[in-house]
């Protein structure tokens, strides 16, 4: 979790195709607002733009302009999220697991929420694979917590509720974007444990 932490207190430097992304615009139109003085740059020292994440999240938080990613929603967080996802995407999940570790055992938990909802938007991705490769060793960091003593049975049972809510929104938001479940078979299963 130390390497988490370390990134998060570097602000990212986006490429200008990276800033067209997250606010769903043209790479011209990013190169014009910097051009103009909207949006404040570096220069690599081949002649590059390089936009500090904060400028573009300073920037769509006095126009308005929404992102592509829930990062306005992520406050203090954002930067070390922006790694995390990127990370995602590329199928390395240990920074996205290890920050919503850090998200339930900081009491962050209005976080999980957004990135599920995120997460259903990636049509590409599958929903087994966000089950298999970021909740399920999500989950078993928190089990292991709590046999370990680390946890009391009531963190756990928010810890796992507020994964559960956030399962849910998961679904239903994919379920709202009409992906279909052709490699998940439906089936239904009741999992508990007593201490």
């Amino acid at each position: 979790m130390m390497n988490l932490m370390k990134k998060a207190t570097t602000d990212p430097l986006l490429t200008s195709s990276e800033a067209a992304t997250l606010l769903d615009c043209h790479e011209s139109t990013i190169k014009r607002f910097c051009d103009s003085g909207l949006l404040s740059f570096q220069r690599t020292p081949g002649g590059h733009r390089r936009i500090p994440l904060d400028s573009l999240l300073a920037f769509a938080r006095e126009s308005g302009q929404p992102l592509t990613l829930p990062l306005l929603d992520m406050g203090e967080h954002a930067a070390t999220f922006w790694h995390a996802w990127q990370a995602f995407r590329a199928s390395e999940t240990t920074l996205l697991v290890d920050l919503m570790e850090q998200w339930l055992l900081s009491h962050a938990l209005d976080l999980i929420a957004p990135t599920m909802r995120l997460l259903a938007q990636q049509e590409q991705i599958e929903l087994a694979d966000v089950f298999d490769d970021l909740i399920q060793p999500l989950m078993a960091r928190i089990g292991d917590r709590w046999a370990a003593g680390r946890l009391t049975v009531a963190q756990e049972h928010l810890y796992s509720h507020v994964i559960e809510q956030g399962l849910f929104i998961l679904a239903e938001a994919r379920r709202r974007l009409g992906a279909a479940y052709e490699s998940v078979v439906r089936k239904r299963a009741l999992v508990a444990c007593a201490e």
